[in-house]
């Protein structure tokens, strides 16, 4: 009899392929197949995981190295920059003092000369002998000053120095220092100029900007000087507007003030408004008001000159703006004012600008302001008496007066007879 075999029996039951065939033995090993299949298909998917975090990570630090070396270059930039602005700064203070050397040098040969002081005195001076560029003639040592004279101008000349040692480079030098002396003294004897109060107009903004910012801005100010003077300088709605960065004294509060100024009145569509809102509201001029008609002429030129700054102006050119601005004429202005627009619809089919406006009304207010041929010239000098006839008519007052009294006294004479 043939010993039992399972293997055998397992391989004999597979290659009969029948439902029935299969037996205990036959369905726990391919259970266990199954089983190492799904292990190692997990441990696949679980090791791939770690190669793609791994290869994420790797790209990370990659970039993270190129940032670092990109920031340590830009800091030693930084560095070689800030190394470079300390040396320029140093290089401008040597320069600063080497010009006040120089300013000090030429103010006082000037004034030595004008004194008419010896060499050797000049010597004895604390830094005369290294600031001396050149020597003072000892014949004018007899000079002396005139408490009376006037104060030192570019047309007094400098004497003529013949020593060798003075080069025509250093008599060129003089005269420049004296004319820059003459000149720095001039500026000191005017007013301080001063911004304008600016109290809330749109129109005015601008101006008052610009004069704070070069007058007081300038002059290199900290940020709470700046709010104190800004202070000064504001009134009405301007000042409520930023009287809570009054309180402040930082950098941001300066600057938070200038924002909502500019917020508030320096919008251009805020001054585009006020300038047509005045332009609206602005008085007829009278038949012979020839005052009122340049002062109209004057706000035009002005409108026209914020055109280029202020974009919305450009509403101005419209037929039906131009319109309103021509009803506030008088009636015969309007009448020459109709012709042009004729002339210039007939000639290049388009109506004339504000520009041509502008210049129209300048020439006839010119016109009707002239101090001779104007209407208001003529008539003055119309109603003035000549001198011939007001002497006539003193005269003949005279007459009047002497024969009325004649007349009294005879009168009174017949009554006492």
């Amino acid at each position: 009899m043939k010993d039992f075999d399972l293997n055998a029996e397992i391989e004999q039951l597979k290659a009969l392929k029948r439902p029935y065939a299969a037996s205990v033995y036959s369905a726990a090993t391919v259970s266990s197949q199954h089983t190492e299949s799904r292990s190692v298909k997990d441990q696949a998917v679980e090791v791939a995981t770690e190669l793609a975090a791994r290869k994420i990570r790797y790209k990370a630090f990659e970039v993270e190295d190129e940032e670092r070396t990109c920031l340590a270059k830009l800091e030693a930039e930084q560095r070689k920059m800030d190394l470079a602005v300390e040396a320029q700064r140093r290089r401008l203070e040597m320069l600063k003092t080497q010009m006040e050397m120089e300013e000090s040098d030429g103010k006082l040969r000037i004034l030595s000369a004008a004194a008419g002081e010896d060499n050797d005195d000049i010597a004895a001076w604390p830094g005369a002998s290294q600031l001396r560029c050149g020597n003072v003639p000892s014949h004018q040592s007899a000079l002396t000053l005139n408490p009376g004279a006037t104060v030192f101008s570019p047309a007094v000349q400098l004497p003529i120095v013949n020593s060798p040692a003075v080069s025509n480079v250093s008599v060129l030098s003089e005269s420049s220092l004296a004319l820059a002396l003459a000149n720095a003294m001039d500026r000191n004897r005017l007013p301080v100029p001063t911004p304008k109060v600016f109290s809330g107009s749109p129109i005015e903004f601008v101006s008052f900007k610009r004069s704070f910012k070069t007058l007081i801005e300038n002059k290199g100010i900290s940020a709470e000087e700046g709010i104190y003077y800004l202070q000064q300088y504001v009134a009405g709605d301007a000042k409520e507007a930023i009287a809570g960065c009054f309180y402040g004294t930082s950098e941001e509060d300066y600057r938070q003030a200038w924002e909502t100024l500019e917020k508030r009145f320096g919008h251009p569509f805020k001054i585009q408004e006020a300038l047509r809102d005045k332009l609206d509201k602005w008085p007829k001029v009278g038949h012979d008001d020839g005052v009122a008609l340049q002062r109209y002429a004057d706000f035009l030129r002005s409108c026209l000159d914020a055109m280029p700054h202020v974009k919305g102006l450009v509403i101005l050119d419209d037929c039906k703006e131009n319109q309103k601005m021509t009803s506030k004429l008088p009636d015969w202005a309007v009448k020459r004012w109709s012709r042009i627009v004729a002339e210039s619809l007939n000639d290049v089919t388009e109506y004339p600008t504000f520009k041509q406006f502008v210049a129209f009304v300048q020439g006839e207010a010119r016109a009707a302001c002239h101090p001779v041929a104007s209407i208001s010239a003529v008539k003055d000098a119309g109603s003035k008496p000549q001198h011939g006839e007001m002497s006539k008519a003193r005269s003949l007052e005279t007459d009047q007066s002497n024969e009325n009294q004649f007349a009294r006294s005879k009168y009174s004479s017949f009554c006492k007879g």
